[in-house]
C-alpha cells in the first residue's frame, strides 16, 4: 500500500517500536504528530490511545480510540481498546455497547467477548455475565479468563457449584489465574472448606498480583482469619488489603477531602429558613415518591433492602445511583449550567419539581427496571444520606428509613473491606479517616433530621438481628405494605437477584449474629477511633464497653 500524504513510514514503524518497548512517552509524541498529518490512519490513532492508557490519560484515551474508531468503523480491535478504556473510567454500560460492536463486527473476536463479560461483572450484572461467557464459549473462545469470569459471575449468583466447576476449569487452562484461584477459595470458604480457602488465599498472596487483586485476596484472607478468632493476624490484614488498594488512587487526581467538604456546604446551605420557603412546592400531581433508605455504609443496609425486596409488589435500586444521576443532570434539563448545586434548588418552579421528578423516573426504568402503578420502589443507596436535602426538596413526601449499626462495628467493617476508591470510600483505607468520615456524616444526618420535616424511621441492625419478624413487621408497618411470610425466607431468594454490595454472600444465609459486637475483638487496634466514636456510641445508645 502506498504511503499516504503526509505520512512518514519510518516514523510511524518507529512509534510502534517505542510502544513495544515501554517507551509510552516517545510513541504518544510520534503519534500526536503522525495523527495531525493524516487524520484517517486508524492504526495509528489505536496506537495513540494505548499509549494514553499506559500513561493513565483516560480520557485523551478516550479520545483518540474514538477517532481511531471513526477511521476504521469495521475494526473490532478499535471497538475492543474503546471498550477497555471506558471499564478503566467505570463507564460499564458504555463499555459493554463497544465490545457489543466489536462482536457484530466479528463474532469470534475474543478481546470483545472477554470485555463484555467484564463490563457486565463491573455492572453488576451477573445472570448477563454468565449468558455472555456461554455465547463466547460457543464462538470457539476458550480461555483461562473467561472461565474464570463465569466463575465470579456464578459465585455472586450464588451458584457455588457452577462457579467452583468453572474455575477449575479455568485453572485447567490456565493454572496461574488469579482471578480463578480467588473465586474457588471464596467457594470453598462459603462451603465451609476453610483450611483449603485459606491455603488456598496464602498460595496467593506469596505470588505477584496487581494491586487491586492483591487487596481483594488479603482482604478475604482476613475474614477467614477473623472467623478462626485470629484478631490480630486479621487486622494486620486488612491494613495490608487497604494499603494495597491505596496504592492504586493517586491524589492529584481526585480531592480526597471533597467529601468533608460536600458535606460541610451541606450543613450551611440547608437550614430552617430556606426549607420553610418550600412549603407551597409540594407535588400538585401523581407522580408517586421512591422510599429512600439510607445510612452509613455497613450499617445494614443491604440486609434491610432484601428483606423488603422479599415482599411482593416491591422493586429495590441495588445502589444504582439514580439520584446521582439526576442531580447531575439537572442543570441541563433546567438550563442552568452555570449554576452549582445545591444553589439550583433554591428557585424552582412547581413545573421544575414536576419535570425532574418525571426523570427520576425514567432514570429508575432506565438503571434498574420498569416500575408499575402501585409498585413501591426502594432507592437503596447508602450515602444518599448525604443528599437528603434534595430528597426532600424534589420528594418531600417520601418515606426515609434510616438504619443505625453500632458506630464502632460499623467503621471496623467498613476498614474490613478494602473497598475501590472513589471520593467517598478512599477515606475507609484509613482507618482515623474511616471515623472522621462517620461522624461528619452523622452530624449531617442529624442536621437533616432537625432542620426537614422529613417522614422517616430508624432501623436498628442489631435489633434485627435479634428479633428479625419484630423488627421486619415495624418496617412494613411504616411503609404501609402487608406483612409478607417471605421476609422471613429472604435468604432463599437471594439468588433470583443481583447484588452488588460486599454483603451479597451475607444475604444468601440465615440471619449471622456474629457480626453484632465483632469491634470488642479488635478494641486495641481500633482505640486511635474510639473517642472520635464515643459521642455517637452514646447518642444512639449503646454501650460504652
Amino acid at each position: 500500500m502506498a504511503p499516504r500524504e503526509g505520512r512518514s513510514p519510518a516514523e510511524r514503524e518507529e512509534a510502534f517500536r517505542r510502544f513495544r518497548d515501554g517507551d509510552l512517552e516517545g510513541a504518544r509524541q510520534l503519534c500526536a504528530k503522525l495523527c495531525r498529518a493524516d487524520p484517517g490512519d486508524a492504526e495509528v490513532w489505536l496506537l495513540y490511545g494505548l499509549c494514553h492508557r499506559g500513561l493513565g490519560h483516560g480520557e485523551e484515551a478516550t479520545r483518540c480510540l474514538q477517532r481511531a474508531v471513526e477511521a476504521n468503523p469495521i475494526d473490532p480491535d478499535c471497538r475492543a481498546a474503546l471498550g477497555r478504556v471506558l471499564i478503566d473510567q467505570q463507564r460499564a454500560g458504555a463499555a459493554a455497547a463497544a465490545f457489543r460492536e466489536g462482536i457484530r463486527l466479528l463474532s469470534t473476536h475474543e478481546d470483545s467477548h472477554l470485555g463484555l463479560a467484564a463490563a457486565l461483572l463491573m455492572a453488576g450484572r451477573y445472570r448477563e455475565a454468565v449468558a455472555a461467557t456461554e455465547a463466547a464459549e460457543a464462538a470457539g473462545v476458550a480461555s483461562g479468563e473467561l472461565f474464570a469470569q463465569r466463575a465470579t459471575a456464578c459465585e455472586r449468583l450464588h451458584r457455588l457449584a457452577a462457579a467452583r466447576a468453572a474455575a477449575e476449569r479455568a485453572l485447567t487452562l490456565d493454572p496461574g489465574q488469579p482471578r480463578a484461584a480467588f473465586t474457588l477459595a471464596q467457594v470453598e470458604a462459603r462451603l465451609g472448606e476453610v483450611a483449603a480457602a485459606r491455603a488456598r488465599l496464602e498460595g496467593l498472596v506469596a505470588t505477584r498480583l496487581p494491586p487491586f487483586r492483591r487487596a481483594a485476596v488479603t482482604a478475604e484472607l482476613g475474614k477467614l482469619l477473623d472467623r478462626a478468632g485470629e484478631y490480630e493476624a486479621a487486622f494486620a490484614a486488612f491494613t495490608a488489603a487497604n494499603r494495597a488498594m491505596a496504592s492504586t488512587f493517586d491524589p492529584r487526581r481526585v480531592d480526597v477531602d471533597a467529601i468533608f467538604k460536600q458535606i460541610d456546604q451541606s450543613r450551611a446551605w440547608f437550614t430552617a429558613e430556606r426549607v420553610a420557603g418550600w412549603r407551597g412546592d409540594e407535588p400538585a400531581d401523581d407522580t408517586p415518591s421512591p422510599v429512600f433508605l439510607v445510612g452509613f455504609p455497613r450499617s445494614g443496609t443491604t440486609l434491610t433492602e432484601q428483606l423488603l425486596a422479599s415482599v411482593g409488589g416491591v422493586v429495590v435500586s441495588d445502589e444504582q445511583a439514580i439520584l446521582d444521576r439526576l442531580l447531575a443532570d439537572a442543570p441541563g434539563l433546567l438550563k442552568r449550567r452555570q449554576v452549582p448545586y445545591p444553589d439550583w434548588l433554591a428557585d424552582l418552579t412547581p413545573t421544575d419539581l414536576a419535570w425532574l421528578r418525571l426523570h427520576y423516573w425514567k432514570l429508575a426504568e432506565e438503571m434498574v427496571a420498569p416500575v408499575a402503578e402501585g409498585v413501591t420502589f426502594v432507592d437503596k443507596l447508602p450515602l444518599n444520606l448525604l443528599q437528603l436535602g434534595a430528597v426532600h426538596r424534589l420528594f418531600p413526601r417520601a418515606k426515609v428509613v434510616f438504619v443505625v449499626r453500632d458506630p464502632r462495628d460499623c467503621c471496623l467493617s467498613c476498614y474490613m473491606r478494602a473497598f475501590v476508591p472513589n471520593q467517598a470510600m478512599v477515606n475507609f483505607l484509613d482507618l482515623e479517616r474511616t471515623a472522621r468520615f462517620y461522624g461528619a456524616a452523622m452530624e449531617l444526618g442529624a442536621h437533616y433530621r432537625a432542620v426537614l420535616p422529613l417522614d422517616g424511621v430508624e432501623v436498628r441492625y442489631e435489633a434485627l438481628v435479634a428479633d428479625l419478624e419484630g423488627g421486619a413487621r415495624r418496617l412494613l408497618d411504616f411503609l404501609g405494605l402487608p406483612w409478607d411470610e417471605a421476609v422471613l425466607r429472604f435468604h432463599e431468594r437471594a439468588g433470583e437477584r443481583d447484588v452488588t454490595t460486599p454483603s451479597y454472600a451475607a444475604v444468601a444465609s440465615p440471619i449471622d449474629r456474629t457480626a453484632v459486637g465483632r469491634w470488642r475483638h479488635y478494641q486495641q487496634q481500633l482505640a486511635p477511633i474510639l473517642p472520635t466514636l464515643a459521642p455517637y456510641v452514646e447518642a444512639f445508645g449503646y454501650p460504652a464497653g
